[in-house]
């Protein structure tokens, strides 16, 4: 056995190694700089959602999300189809403080997993500086 067999055998080794698996769906999507004259105040990056039984991940993967706090916890919704709720309780307060208040919020879910049956979210919270900082 020459050197160049040796070398070729080990080469081919390689290459038989098994795939690794695919990682979690992710989406980028474009965020308005401003809602209704409001400039976005606060941006949060891959939100847990504590997740409902039986959601459909295709359905949800790179939607816009509605919230409703009318019940207790805040509520997420994508096309009308209940998903879950925050698992972040300083976020979930910071999303019923912007909801009392009729601010705008701008939400999708950016990230799904069927696998491990997980989904995530980014958050943009919009508010007006100048009224906040007693302006008109």
């Amino acid at each position: 056995m020459g050197i160049f067999s040796f070398l070729k055998g080990k080469k081919e080794e390689q290459v038989q190694q098994p795939m690794k698996q695919e990682p979690p769906q992710w989406d980028t999507v474009n965020v308005p700089a401003s809602i209704d004259g409001q400039k976005c105040a606060y941006q949060y990056t891959k939100v847990d959602i504590v997740l409902a039984e039986g959601v459909d991940f295709d359905s949800i993967f790179a939607q816009r999300i509605r919230f409703d706090n009318s019940r207790g916890p805040v509520a997420l919704f994508v096309g009308g189809q209940y998903i879950g709720t925050v698992k972040n309780s300083k976020i979930e307060d910071m999303i019923s403080d912007w909801l009392r208040r009729g601010q705008p919020i701008y939400a999708v879910v950016s990230r799904v997993d069927d696998d491990e049956y997980t989904a995530a979210f980014d958050l943009y919270l919009y508010r007006n500086e100048q009224r906040r900082k007693g302006g008109k």
